[in-house]
């Protein structure tokens, strides 16, 4: 569950001062998007019930967005105990607690910054991510972010001649993929895109890293794995491609190995030390060039006809697995036969928003 989420972060202090426990403490979140708690009134997912509504159709991206009129008021949720308190005033929720340590701050922090917008997200029509945390204790005021080491990257120059170049290369690769020819490299590179854009679209940027790991293993697979011993396979291609035994134990099938065994593919609750993960991270991280050399040495290997990919003789699935599939998709359709607002959890006399289409 939180294998690929356990960066380590810090307290930073305002002017420098130490926190001193046992101490009254704030826990202060700033939520995104304002659109899920009335901060925002820009288009979102959020329609809210009984009011006009419009929809913004985008066409370009397969979205629509909707607008209500009047937009929806700020949201306030307060909860008082006898210690504690618990506020969500628009899209800034106030924590306030007792603190014993620093270690309970921290796993407060945690349970409000990892726990809490998931929660929340069953109700909220726009997914709740959390963009800023900040408190005290006392009268010292902290940030809670991330280390020094935790925010190093890798990455590589280019020049513009060199960009220029590559267009002009891709332009010459487009033929390749006439028909069904060379499918699986084309499967590849869509993986391999997948796995980049996880990695630069999350709201942080280790949020979609076990899904890019996912996607940099199907690359692999769809590209060398012809038997039930894919990691042969894997190794006997690469060497043919003219990988060495060493790179491809240590660049490529730890990659596999994560998929299989590290909360990628199967589930995982249990956290590894911190000290690993950080090394895990840092592989993953580092895995787009790699891979990206990889493409890029079958793409040459390819139109030069030094290497030849397996190709499929057509792309019509075998009788088992239509005859599965038209199950999967009758029992899907059975699940879409229920009204609208049964599944949207709407009783009978409860009104229903229809947006209306922009002209």
């Amino acid at each position: 569950m939180f294998t690929y989420k356990s960066q380590s972060r810090r307290f930073v202090t305002i002017g420098g001062s130490s926190l001193d426990f046992p101490g009254d403490a704030r826990v202060e979140i700033e939520l995104i998007p304002g659109t899920a708690f009335g901060t925002d009134d820009r288009p979102s997912r959020t329609i809210v019930r009984g009011r006009k509504a419009t929809a913004i159709v985008d066409a370009n991206h397969g979205r629509m967005v909707f607008k209500s009129d009047p937009p929806l008021e700020c949201i306030e949720a307060i909860a008082q105990g006898t210690e504690t308190s618990i506020a969500l005033q628009g899209n800034v929720l106030t924590y306030k607690f007792r603190c014993d340590s620093l270690v309970e701050l921290e796993r407060s922090c945690y349970t409000i910054t990892f726990i809490l917008p998931t929660i929340l997200n069953l109700g909220f029509p726009d997914p709740p991510v959390v963009e800023v945390v900040t408190g005290a204790v006392g009268s010292t005021e902290f940030r809670w972010e991330y280390g020094p080491e935790e925010c190093q990257t890798v990455t590589h120059t280019v020049t513009q001649e060199q960009l220029e170049k590559f267009a002009f290369d891709a332009f010459d690769y487009m033929p390749l993929f006439n028909g069904i020819g060379n499918r699986r490299l084309a499967a590849a590179l869509s993986y391999f895109h997948s796995a980049v854009r996880l990695y630069t679209a999350g709201h942080y940027r280790w949020e979609f890293l076990a899904e890019a790991v996912l996607n940099y293993t199907k690359c692999l697979e769809v590209l060398f794995v012809s038997s039930e011993h894919s990691m042969d396979d894997i190794r006997t291609e690469l060497e043919i491609l003219g990988y060495g035994s060493s790179d491809i134990e240590h660049d490529f099938i730890p990659v596999v190995l994560l998929r299989n065994s590290m909360d990628v593919g199967h589930h995982r609750i249990g956290i590894f030390p911190q000290e690993d993960l950080l090394t895990v991270y840092r592989f993953i991280e580092t895995r787009e060039f790699v891979f990206r050399d990889l493409l890029k040495r079958l793409l040459n290997s390819i139109e030069s006809t030094s290497y030849t990919l397996r190709q499929p003789n057509d792309l019509t699935p075998s009788s088992d697995s239509k005859r599965k599939f038209k199950r999967l998709v009758k029992s899907m359709s059975n699940a879409l036969e229920v009204s609208p607002r049964e599944y949207r959890g709407l009783s009978q006399d409860e009104p229903d928003v229809t947006p209306k289409w922009p002209s």
